[in-house]
């Protein structure tokens, strides 16, 4: 007799499913979040606020649900220093002021590259990859190139917009190199304590440099939008976090990298929607290479199995 399918296993791949596209659609939403932070706060102020915020909500949460922070080892925490080193500090950093000179829709779709750089570092570290995925790599750049040098940031605040899509692009490959770093971590260290130490580090690390630019600026002066976007940053990138590494350590790196394709039409939808960014025909080249090439560096079906499930894509968090 034939097997049946076990049906019971759908409802939990649906919630697995369902907690990627959420995160990062959330993912997207936050480039137009970080575009208003901007322009009411200096690049590491705001950036230093939404983390103290985000770091007592984790705390509590972690507090709440896991009773303390977990027993790590000395290099776990070593680790964990280097992701928010990368996926924090320079990741805000580098995409804070980035979104000062370009649009948050070339961002957005630039930010929807780091499944590419992923897989690009993981073959510069020895790992094989397929004739397709190397294509996909190309396509997505491509996509890159259409998005920031076919220009289309024509009235509105994009003045250098070349020089700030390579700002964000190397906020993607920090982001990249931070999800490197974690997949060390992977099942060791689960998702609520990884985002709440992570936010911690990172944390410790804005906050100085935050303080320096203060010296210059009055919070009185900020716009309500500006203060409002820190704190839908604070609390729904960080829950963003939390639904990607759940949903990733259930599913191949494979099935969750497709959904990054959801950041850019996320981001795009919000920055039309919000900011009143007009949406050119370089974007939508620009969006239709970046997905392209995101399904063929994700599609790894004739690779070799993979060993680790969480060689993915966590927007920014």
């Amino acid at each position: 007799m034939a097997d049946r399918p076990d049906n019971r296993t759908q409802p939990s791949r649906v919630g697995t499913h369902l907690s990627l596209a959420v995160a990062m659609t959330l993912v997207g939403s936050s480039v137009v979040s970080g575009k208003l932070m901007v322009e009411s706060f200096p690049v590491f102020v705001a950036s230093a606020i939404r983390f103290i915020v985000a770091t007592f909500l984790l705390l509590g949460w972690l507090v709440w649900r896991e009773r303390g922070f977990p027993r790590l080892s000395l290099r776990d925490h070593g680790i964990l220093a280097l992701q928010a080193l990368t996926g924090v500090a320079l990741f805000n950093a580098l995409l804070r002021k980035g979104l000062t000179m370009t649009t948050a829709v070339a961002s957005g779709i630039i930010t929807s590259t780091t499944p590419a750089f992923i897989a690009l570092i993981s073959l510069l570290l020895g790992e094989r990859m397929t004739r397709i995925a190397m294509l996909g790599i190309a396509i997505t750049i491509a996509g890159i190139v259409a998005v920031n040098a076919l220009g289309g940031g024509e009235g509105i605040d994009a003045d250098r917009p070349i020089f700030g899509g390579l700002l964000v692009l190397g906020a993607v490959v920090c982001e990249a190199l931070c999800t490197i770093f974690g997949k060390v971590l992977s099942g060791r260290v689960t998702p609520i304590a990884m985002a709440t130490l992570v936010s911690v580090y990172g944390t410790a690390m804005l906050v100085p440099i935050g303080v320096w630019e203060l010296r210059d600026f009055d919070p009185s002066d900020a716009s309500l939008s500006g203060w409002i976007a820190i704190l839908y940053t604070a609390i729904f990138l960080n829950g963003a976090f939390i639904l990607w590494f759940h949903g990733v350590a259930k599913v191949p790196a494979s099935i969750a990298g497709v959904f990054t394709g959801l950041i850019p039409i996320s981001a795009l939808v919000c920055a039309a929607v919000i900011l009143n960014e007009p949406i050119g025909p370089n974007h939508l080249v620009g969006i239709a290479c970046v997905l392209t090439g995101i399904e063929l560096v994700t599609r790894r079906k004739s690779q070799p199995k993979e060993t680790n499930p969480s060689v993915s894509s966590v927007s920014s968090i």
